[in-house]
């Protein structure tokens, strides 16, 4: 994950930025494609809580009715497509496959 830091922001930006302090949001530009911007508070902090904060997050995750259509729509698009295997993933990346023993 990059961080971009904006200096100037045109009014649009200004206004999403301050509809995405209250809420996640899916960009979609006309061609269909998708982002998803969400409000960091501080991108200097990473805590991984314990077991019960865990379970709260996904409670409120699942309670996220728009983060869950999107999933369930983008999971809706991937049915019956096959994916692309690892070894085919490796293969166009340049990545030398691993033996057990590498690991």
């Amino acid at each position: 994950m990059r961080i971009i830091k904006i200096s100037e922001q045109p009014e649009i930006f200004s206004e999403i930025f301050k509809l995405a302090q209250t809420t996640d949001l899916i960009l979609q530009l006309t061609d269909g494609t998708s982002f998803f911007l969400a409000h960091v508070t501080n991108e200097q902090t990473f805590f991984i809580g314990d077991e019960d904060d865990f379970e709260q997050e996904i409670i409120l995750t699942r309670q996220n009715k728009a983060l869950m259509k999107f999933l369930d729509e983008r999971a809706a698009k991937a049915k019956g497509r096959r994916g692309v295997p690892i070894e085919e993933v490796r293969h166009r990346l340049g990545i030398k496959e691993s033996t057990t023993a590498d690991r």
